[in-house]
């Protein structure tokens, strides 16, 4: 059972990439819903860093399965499904549909990525 237990650094990084991607989500079905701002390039920022940060997940299970296991890989799939369930839940739950949180997610999608790649393979 403990094979499937990433090292503790590469689980955190990932389960706050998974919040954060999941609260870049909410923000870009605002957006698809009707919520428009008046800059067009911050909303290709939120909508491209959705795309890109899904892409980078799913390579990064494929790549951590290839260097490391599958074992670990689907490890961190589980960690990222069930972080993303409850955190997603309680910041729902607790802040509601709130813009500040979807932008500080939106952008600290970004250094996650290049954090986890660095740590995990650098």
């Amino acid at each position: 059972m403990e094979a499937f237990i990433p090292p503790t650094t590469i689980a955190v990084l990932f389960g706050a990439l998974a919040i954060s991607r999941f609260e870049n989500q909410r923000w870009s079905r605002a957006r698809a819903a009707g919520m428009k701002g008046a800059n067009q390039a911050a909303g290709l920022v939120v909508d491209l860093t959705g795309v890109v940060g899904t892409l980078f997940a799913f390579g990064f299970l494929v790549a951590y399965g290839y260097y490391f296991g599958w074992q670990p890989a689907v490890g961190l799939l589980a960690l990222g499904i069930v972080v993303t369930m409850v955190g997603g839940t309680l910041v729902g739950a607790i802040l509601g549909d709130n813009l500040a949180i979807w932008a500080i997610a939106t952008l600290a999608v970004w250094p996650l990525m290049f954090a986890l790649y660095f740590v995990t393979f650098g």
